[in-house]
């Protein structure tokens, strides 16, 4: 190497081996080198890739960031994503179609491709993937939407259920006061509880008491409230717990599937084209830029 250090390509070739061996900050600083002479070589921009990728695995995720932005600055042609796990799944799937239909389509990519075992055959085994993926989508969307749907109705029940709770606690601290015994039974003192687990174990205990007393009943009765009130009250109370099962259960259902940390690969630009180039590992062999 020091015999010439401006060989961008042996530089590369120096950075591979780096990388071959486990090495991968060395071999970052190797291809940032190699890169800094040539900016356009492919070889170095996608192995550097690979083993920021690697550094990631291992805790290094600031280091990878880095390199994202590297490529979106200084006049490099291919620019891609940070790696932050923020990918939408709808730019995946666009992701995979534009590279699909460009590796199908360009025989100069295909070409390229089917020296790294990217055959026609093979890409299109990634395209009925692709279909299988759309579909998948479709169906975690419907899900999503049954999920919303269930969470306004859980929404909706535990605003009426919560105002005719409220009104009939505010009674009953009336009509009970200074009854430590109905306080305890009904649960009369103190904030109600905000979290909905605990608030329907507050709601249940005042109605279900109060429905087995005969004397808060009786109180309650002074005030007009009789047992077919509270026992709607309860119903409603009733209500919100099952809206919280059906939401429970429709989050499960649309939740979506882990996003992968990166593209699969990585789109560049030649000409008016996006293409996308050679997948990001195995690492790329000893050769030119």
């Amino acid at each position: 190497m020091a015999i010439n250090p401006d060989d961008h390509e042996a530089l590369y070739n120096k950075g591979l081996v780096l990388a071959e061996l486990g090495r991968y900050e060395e071999a970052i600083a190797v291809y940032d080198v190699a890169l800094a002479i040539n900016p356009d070589c492919q070889l170095a921009i996608n192995n550097k890739q690979t083993a920021l990728e690697a550094l990631s695995s291992q805790g290094h995720e600031a280091n990878a960031n880095a390199f994202w932005k590297s490529l979106a600055v200084g006049g490099n042609r291919c620019v891609a994503p940070k790696i932050d796990h923020a990918y939408s799944i709808d730019g995946l799937l666009h992701q995979a179609q534009v590279a699909i239909n460009n590796a199908l389509n360009h025989e100069q990519i295909l070409t390229t491709l089917s020296d790294f075992g990217y055959t026609a055959d093979r890409i299109q085994q990634g395209k009925a993937l692709y279909a299988a993926a759309l579909n998948a989508q479709a169906t975690q969307q419907r899900k999503a939407g049954a999920q919303r749907s269930a969470t306004a109705e859980l929404e909706a029940n535990r605003a009426v259920a919560n105002a005719t709770y409220m009104r009939l606690l505010k009674i009953a601290r009336v009509a009970f006061r200074g009854d430590v015994g109905i306080a305890t039974q009904l649960s009369l003192n103190g904030q109600r509880k905000r979290p909905l687990a605990g608030w329907l174990a507050q709601a249940n205990q005042f109605y279900t008491n109060a429905l087995a007393n005969a004397a808060v009943l009786e109180g309650f009765s002074a005030f007009g409230i009789t047992a077919d009130k509270l026992q709607a009250g309860l119903a409603q109370v009733q209500a919100v717990a099952a809206s919280n099962l059906s939401q429970e259960r429709e989050k499960g259902e649309a939740k979506p599937p882990p996003r992968p940390a990166t593209p699969l690969w990585m789109p560049c630009k030649a000409g008016s084209a996006t293409i996308w180039p050679l997948p990001k590992s195995p690492w790329k062999t000893i050769g030119s830029c």
